[in-house]
């Protein structure tokens, strides 16, 4: 029987689905992935949501979306976010958003920030409907001729 959940991943119980992100995020993002090296610190002391699909027993990646802590409390920074190709364009990465800003809502974060690739129109589409507003464009975030669109969302109370 096939159902999904949603959960946020833990460094030591859940470490080869950590592995199967970093294989994911080398697909996908190239250099710019999480990294083998960075995958367990960032669930440890940041969040790792996923959006798991369980069948016979085990867990299959659907969706990622990576969260680090400001130092400054109430904000909070959205590392990455992916869906795995097969999954792509059906929603899960927006369900799995949704449960994540309700969630940092629940700990107290007010602003949340995330930057995007300025030719990305899907995931600039996905964010607005969601709330997500562009505060600026970095000029070179990722190095010369990379900009990105700083996007926020202000909770709501």
């Amino acid at each position: 029987m096939k159902r999904f959940l949603i959960r946020a991943l833990d460094a030591e119980k859940d470490e080869k689905i950590l592995e199967s992100i970093v294989r994911y995020e080398d697909e996908i993002f190239g250099e710019g992935a999480i990294g083998v090296w960075n995958i367990k610190p960032f669930a440890r002391y940041g969040r790792i949501y996923a959006l798991l699909l369980e069948e016979d027993g085990t867990e299959k990646i659907v969706s990622v979306v990576e969260v680090i802590r400001s130092f400054e409390l109430e904000k909070a920074y959205i590392y990455g976010v992916f869906t795995v190709n097969k999954y792509g364009r059906q929603g899960y990465a927006r369900t799995l958003l949704e449960h994540v800003l309700e969630s940092l809502k629940d700990i107290g974060i007010t602003l949340i920030e995330l930057t995007v690739k300025v030719e990305n129109k899907n995931a600039d589409s996905l964010y607005r409907k969601l709330g997500f507003e562009t505060a600026e464009i970095l000029k070179d975030e990722y190095g010369d001729g990379y900009p990105r669109y700083l996007m926020r969302y202000t909770v709501r109370k």
